[in-house]
């Protein structure tokens, strides 16, 4: 699969939203999204800018982005969102609502859990490489704190 730039840091701020909705951020959850990087040859210091720009893209925006990718990429990327829900071991509400409102909103296609696994994994088997993640971890979790920050605030007006 492949993704222009942009396109690679839109579908990581999304992948970002997708592991926090739930109020916490699994170190499961985080390798999924690494491993993602890591296995489209991004070099470590492009790891950085991707998740730099992608903490910079609104949601709406990345969504567009990803409304107009072709239906293979959103495929994919479907397919990434559920293998991100499924790495903690645990499939909330919140999660399966924000992939569901995701898909609609982007034109995803859809499919399970277990056939987001089963594409996933099979892209991405033996294509990722060991790679050096504590600064890129750093980045990504001050990111998160925000993120979890923003989820909370959004929860209480919603439900209040």
């Amino acid at each position: 699969m492949k993704y222009k730039g942009y396109e690679l840091s839109a579908i990581t701020s999304l992948a970002i939203f997708a592991s926090a909705i739930d109020g916490e951020c699994d170190e499961n959850e985080i390798a999924v999204i690494f491993g993602h990087l890591a296995c489209y040859d991004v070099p470590e210091n492009d790891r950085h800018k991707i998740i730099e720009l992608a903490a910079n893209i609104p949601f709406e925006e990345a969504a567009i982005i990803v409304s107009k990718m072709d239906y293979q990429q959103k495929r994919h990327f479907a397919a990434f969102i559920g293998s991100i829900i499924l790495a903690d071991g645990k499939i909330t509400d919140l999660e399966l609502n924000y992939w569901r409102k995701l898909s609609l909103a982007t034109g995803l296609p859809t499919m399970t859990i277990k056939e987001a696994a089963n594409i996933f994994t099979s892209n991405i088997v033996g294509r990722t490489q060991p790679t050096s993640q504590s600064s890129d971890k750093s980045i990504f979790r001050r990111w998160i704190g925000f993120i979890i920050l923003v989820v909370i605030i959004y929860l209480i007006v919603e439900y209040n």
